[in-house]
């Protein structure tokens, strides 16, 4: 139970103050539709209703297709991927946050949340979570090449630490398939030009068992309740 202005203030819906003139107004009713008396009635969430409509969840987890020109950090320059969904998002506590991040020019599959533990669990290599990304590569791809990038145990440069073994596949004259289980800074551009054939376009088609799928550039979606369960549930939380 929680009151109900500290609810709506968390979801970033309206300021405290502005929860009593809503309960006036009887835009905020339960989800029998009677009315609440006053902003600090307690509640659950999930029997409040704005307007007849349910609230957003009180955690967030989404998946976006990332459209290339959008940085994914809350301190980089805009325009931010957190611009593409709704306003009421950037304000709520706790903030909102990407699980890992895509360069600025790189398009696809990327997921958000404000659980922080799911988000930790997510980035850490120790989870071994998937990424398959699709590439474009400047150069014809080789089978040395190929074999160099799933190899792992060999370091790039400036990093002293060994990559971790991947998936990789040819999947056209100039292009691959890596998977990675990682997730350092600008790997993918990095692995590409350690091997000498610099990428052109870089485009993340899946996370663990999550893909893209039919979402346009720019899209989002939440997860449903079965998808968020087992997300949390491969993750051992």
């Amino acid at each position: 139970m929680i009151r109900l202005d500290k609810l709506l203030s968390n979801l970033g819906y309206c300021s405290r103050k502005e929860v009593g003139r809503m309960v006036k107004s009887g835009a905020l009713t339960r989800a029998d539709g009677t009315s609440f008396k006053k902003a600090s009635d307690k509640v659950v969430a999930e029997d409040v209703r704005l307007d007849g409509e349910p609230l957003d969840p009180t955690e967030l987890l989404i998946m976006m297709h990332k459209p290339a020109g959008y940085t994914c950090s809350h301190r980089d320059r805009p325009p931010l991927i957190f611009d593409l969904l709704p306003e009421r998002f950037a304000v709520r506590d706790p903030k909102l946050s990407c699980v890992g991040r895509l360069d600025k020019d790189t398009t696809g599959l990327i997921l958000m949340t404000d659980n922080g533990q799911l988000l930790h669990r997510l980035i850490s290599p120790n989870w071994k979570v998937e990424k398959f990304y699709q590439v474009d590569t400047v150069l014809d791809v080789t089978e040395a090449q190929v074999e160099r990038l799933a190899a792992g145990g060999w370091c790039l440069p400036d990093d002293d630490k060994p990559l971790a073994p991947a998936r990789c596949r040819k999947t056209g004259e100039r292009s691959l398939e890596l998977v990675l289980t990682e997730g350092r800074y600008h790997q993918v551009k990095r692995m590409l030009e350690a091997v000498g054939n610099p990428l052109t376009r870089l485009h993340r088609s899946q996370f663990a068992e999550w893909e893209v799928g039919d979402l346009a550039p720019g899209e989002w979606r939440h997860f449903t309740e079965a998808e968020r369960e087992a997300l949390v549930e491969s993750c051992s939380l």
